[in-house]
C-alpha cells in the first residue's frame, strides 16, 4: 500500500499553523495533526468532503485573483 502524502491548507484566519489533511480512497479527506479547525463542525469532525473544502478555499482564491487582476 502506498504511503499517503499530507496536504497543507492555510487561508484567511486559520491561525499560525497550516491545516493538515490526507485524501482517503473514497475521495474524502481526513484531518491529521492536532490543529483545531473552526470550519469543521467545531473542530471535532475528523473527515470532510470536497464541498466543505471548496467552501473554505474558493472565496480566498477568488479574492486573490481579483486583487491580482486589479494590480495589472
Amino acid at each position: 500500500m502506498a504511503e499517503k502524502s499530507i496536504n497543507y491548507l492555510k487561508v484567511r484566519d486559520d491561525g499560525n499553523e497550516p491545516f493538515q489533511f490526507i485524501v482517503n480512497e473514497n475521495s474524502t479527506y481526513q484531518k491529521c495533526g492536532n490543529i483545531d479547525c473552526h470550519w469543521l463542525d467545531s473542530g471535532k469532525q475528523k473527515s470532510f468532503d470536497k464541498i466543505e473544502l471548496r467552501k473554505r478555499v474558493e472565496p480566498w482564491l477568488t479574492a486573490l485573483f481579483q486583487s491580482d487582476h486589479l494590480s495589472l
